[in-house]
C-alpha cells in the first residue's frame, strides 16, 4: 500500500483482506471542519463488491478515514473487528497525524446484535 497522506477513504475487511477506496483531499466532500470520502459504504459496495460477495455492505467489518482540517489530523473510524486493518492503514500516514476511533456505526454482522441477514 502506498503513502496515504493527502487522501481520505473508506475500507472493508473481507476474509482478512483490506479493500480500500480513497481519493485525494481535493476531491473529498466537506463535512463541517472535516473532509470525507464522497461516497457511502453502501454505494461503493453495490457498485464494486456486491456481485462478488453476495452479502450486504454491512456484513463485513469496515471503516472510514476522515481528515480534520483544523487540527491537521486523520481519524480512522472502524469496527472493533478490524482494529489491525485500521492500524495498518494508519501506518501509511505520518504517525503523529492519525487517531483511531471505534464507531458503532461501522459494526459488522458479528458485532451488531441487531444485524439481520
Amino acid at each position: 500500500m502506498e503513502c496515504l497522506a493527502g487522501r481520505v477513504g473508506l475500507f472493508f475487511v473481507v476474509d482478512e483482506r483490506v479493500i480500500l477506496y480513497a481519493c485525494p483531499l481535493s476531491r473529498a466532500g466537506s463535512y463541517g471542519d472535516c473532509l470525507n470520502y464522497p461516497h457511502s459504504h453502501d454505494d461503493i459496495w453495490q457498485a464494486k463488491q456486491r456481485a462478488q460477495h453476495r452479502v450486504d455492505f454491512d456484513y463485513y467489518p469496515r471503516g472510514r478515514i476522515v481528515y480534520d482540517r483544523v487540527n491537521d489530523l486523520y481519524t480512522i473510524y472502524h469496527d472493533r473487528c478490524c482494529r489491525k486493518a485500521a492500524q495498518m492503514i494508519g501506518s501509511h500516514y505520518a504517525p503523529a497525524k492519525v487517531a483511531y476511533s471505534l464507531d458503532e456505526h461501522y459494526q459488522c454482522s458479528k458485532c451488531n446484535p441487531a444485524y439481520c441477514e
